[in-house]
This record gives structure tokens, C-alpha cells and sequence, in this order.
């Protein structure tokens, strides 16, 4: 399905603060003898952040003529690139209710926040967790096998 894409012509959301959190998959049951049993309630949950922007007013009016017109007052998702521990890359999210904003942050300068809502759980591959090595020296393994590859002659 082709999702809205966040226009490249406005500032991607601020980056510094931002943590995400992600709904718990425990569902944890306690014991007539005082131990729990603990198990996966469901395999894939979603992870909410908040997302802050700051803008100019010709921003501020292109961003909220978009969330009207092209995400349908903020219902709809929409292809966003966002950072996490993966890069900066593009995630389907969609804010979870209407943006907060505009306030005013400087002569020119105005701030938006809403809470995003992502579509899948920004992580790593299943199964790639089994090899924590391989995603700690990933970056190590490239620039040696980069450096030392025989050329092909």
C-alpha cells in the first residue's frame, strides 16, 4: 500500500531527547506460591516517540495544509524518515492524534509536537539478535574487509 510521504521540502523532527517506548509484550501472572509465569502476549506491538519540529511560517503553513489535506487532519499514516539505533531511515508512522502547535520559539521560528505512532518496531532483523558480536563489530568487519579484500586480477 502506498502510504503519504513526508514532504522534502520541511525540516525532518528534531532528533536531540527523543525516546521511544514501546508497549510491553509480558503478560506476567502471579501465583498462589508468590512466583509469576510470564509469556509473550503478542509478536509485534507498536513503539510510540514524540516528534517535535521547528519550522518557519512558510514551513508552518506548508506542514499544516499537508496533516490536513494529504494525512487527513493527522489520521492517516505516512512515510517519515526518522533516526533510531538503526540509522536514519524511512519508517510508516502516524501521529496519534492532532500536532500541538504552532508556538511561537523566535521572530520567525515556530515548534510543532505530536506523539508518532510507528508501524513496525524499529529493530534489527528477527534472528540477528542470536549474533550480538556480529551488530557490535559490523562497522569493524566492513572497514578490515574493505581495507584487506584481495584485488581481483
Amino acid at each position: 500500500m502506498a502510504y503519504a510521504q513526508y514532504p522534502s521540502v520541511l525540516p525532518l523532527a528534531l532528533q536531540n531527547g527523543r525516546s521511544y517506548k514501546t508497549t510491553s509484550t509480558v503478560k506476567r501472572s502471579t501465583m498462589a506460591t508468590g512466583r509469576a509465569l510470564q509469556r509473550k502476549r503478542y509478536p509485534d506491538v507498536p513503539t510510540y516517540a514524540k516528534f517535535e519540529w521547528l519550522m518557519n511560517s512558510a514551513e508552518s503553513q506548508a506542514f499544516q495544509g499537508w496533516c490536513r489535506d494529504a494525512i487527513h487532519d493527522c489520521v492517516d499514516w505516512f512515510d517519515c524518515p526518522a533516526k533510531t539505533p538503526l540509522g536514519l531511515n524511512i519508517h510508516t508512522i502516524r501521529m496519534t492524534d492532532s500536532y500541538d502547535g504552532p508556538t511561537l520559539r523566535g521572530p520567525d521560528l515556530w515548534m510543532f509536537s505530536a506523539e508518532i505512532e510507528f508501524m513496525k518496531r524499529p529493530l534489527i532483523k528477527i534472528g540477528d539478535g542470536l549474533f550480538p558480536e556480529d551488530i557490535v563489530y559490523s562497522k569493524l568487519f566492513d572497514i578490515t574487509m574493505n581495507r584487506n579484500w584481495p584485488e581481483n586480477d
